[in-house]
């Protein structure tokens, strides 16, 4: 079903003369990433449309199948920094005033991302342009439904009676070519009546009909409308959604009845636990959390001697809810990275002296840097007592990437109120000091004068009268250089 998708998107894309790779406003093969802000802010004036990456949406959004890069770079930047953020939103204003209409509605997207009402009422005319291309209809549909109290449910509903005159049969009803933008309004409209107190998705005509619809993206917005109440008894049409053909809308009716969980959903988790398709037996797995007794602990345990890295990850993350530190243990050293990532989560979970070796050790030996930044993660929710010495270990990586981790993360801690008040003038100097002095120590050549002051100054650093309490801490890291040298 991905895979027909995906073909169908590139097959749109290409009638379309929509872009699949990215540029620059300056015709580089520079990455957006790279590009200043002036740059993104005049790549706005371009039709650079492309495919998203084909990963799966979450199980209770939809996402347009298209994006703009400038668009989602600003938004990241935007959201990233506060300063930045209030300089786009000027910046952006500027432009819907004096942009072309392919500017206003980028602009239009930055500003509704911001949430901004301007940018919202823009999107709302794109979305009810007829001559308006299918990709910027339907990009301006799935913005719009981030902000289902401020939409129309009635007027949505209209708009898509275009494509969906007759509900009272059930047949192909939309064409292939219009399957996205159907999509977006219908996930819009959804939006809009879940924000309703009074909506009763098993009531609705409209949900009623997508629930029976032929198309498995439309009974997957049936099932996300089911999300927004707990159901004491499964009703129809969620349990038939519940049993669909199509995985993705299993996993999402499964996730919308977790959104508020009660017991009628035990067994239904027990049961697509071990389903066919991984991706929904890991949101049972997951799920599995919900329920803490004997038989769903045994269950879990099985999940996590899966051959699927998948439902290992999502039996690992219910058992640090459930405080099954064992399966949490035996996930840490999973062959899978994936799965160790999820070790290191729950491991922040649990506050013992296992769980706090268990992190030593996954930040001392395992060479994949997203483990290491978990384990990062996972020691900011211990004590600075705990903490900081392998904070101050992680100095020493080979990876860029913990350096920098590590060197936030004490920086961050070093000018919190109630750390600083546990040292002396003297020590939260010589700390700052130090946590400045390994900032640039992977662009350091070992024969020069600095590494050798780096060298010193950890030597001299005596970690553990830094802490606010050296009862129980280990000493410092043995003497050395606190990264690989470049040759």
């Amino acid at each position: 079903q991905e895979q027909a998708q995906r073909r169908l998107l590139d097959r749109l894309s290409k009638s379309a003369t929509l872009p699949t790779t990215e540029s620059s406003s300056q015709g580089s093969d520079v990455p957006t990433q790279q590009l200043t802000d002036q740059e993104l802010l005049a790549a706005l004036e371009e039709s650079t449309w492309v495919l998203r990456s084909p990963s799966p949406d979450g199980p209770l959004e939809y996402r347009s199948p298209w994006h703009h890069p400038a668009v989602s770079e600003l938004l990241a930047r935007a959201q990233a920094n506060d300063d930045v953020r209030l300089m786009i939103e000027k910046r952006i204003l500027e432009r819907m005033g004096r942009g072309g209409p392919t500017g206003r509605f980028h602009a239009a997207l930055v500003l509704a991302g911001l949430g901004k009402p301007q940018g919202i009422e823009e999107l709302n005319r794109n979305l009810l342009d007829a001559d308006a291309p299918a990709s910027i209809r339907t990009n301006a549909a799935c913005a719009l439904a981030n902000f289902g109290p401020m939409l129309d449910p009635d007027g949505l509903d209209r708009l898509l009676q275009i494509w969906i005159p007759d509900r009272t049969t059930i047949r192909r009803v939309v064409a292939e070519k219009d399957e996205p933008l159907v999509t977006a309004i219908a996930y819009s409209l959804v939006s809009a009546r879940r924000a309703d107190p009074r909506f009763d998705p098993s009531r609705d005509e409209t949900i009623r009909f997508l629930a029976n619809c032929p198309h498995p993206p439309l009974r997957r917005l049936a099932a996300i409308a089911h999300a927004g109440r707990p159901w004491d008894v499964i009703v129809s049409p969620l349990d038939r959604l519940l049993e669909d053909s199509d995985p993705a809308v299993r996993r999402s009716a499964l996730a919308a009845l977790m959104v508020h969980p009660t017991s009628a959903g035990r067994e239904t988790v027990l049961r697509l636990a071990r389903d066919v398709d991984v991706t929904v037996s890991l949101e049972a797995t997951r799920a599995m959390a919900h329920y803490p007794d004997t038989e769903i602990a045994t269950r879990l345990d099985e999940q996590a001697k899966s051959p699927s890295a998948l439902v290992r990850q999502g039996a690992v993350e219910a058992a640090g809810l459930l405080s099954q530190e064992a399966i949490v243990l035996e996930g840490a050293g999973d062959p899978q990275a994936s799965v160790r990532v999820a070790a290191a989560s729950s491991l922040a979970k649990l506050q013992t002296p296992s769980a706090l070796t268990a992190l030593e050790r996954l930040l001392s030996d395992d060479r994949a840097s997203v483990v290491q930044e978990a384990v990062l993660d996972a020691l900011s929710k211990r004590s600075p007592t705990e903490s900081v010495p392998l904070y101050l270990r992680a100095l020493q990586s080979a990876s860029a990437r913990t350096r920098d981790g590590a060197t936030r993360r004490l920086t961050a801690l070093a000018s919190e109120p109630t750390f600083r008040a546990s040292h002396t003038p003297a020590s939260s100097a010589r700390l700052a000091r130090a946590i400045a002095l390994f900032r640039p120590a992977d662009t350091i050549d070992a024969r020069s004068a600095q590494w050798e002051e780096i060298k010193q100054a950890w030597v001299a650093m005596e970690t553990v009268r830094l802490l606010p309490s050296s009862a129980g801490t280990r000493g410092p890291p043995p003497p050395g250089p606190p990264c690989r040298a470049r040759r």
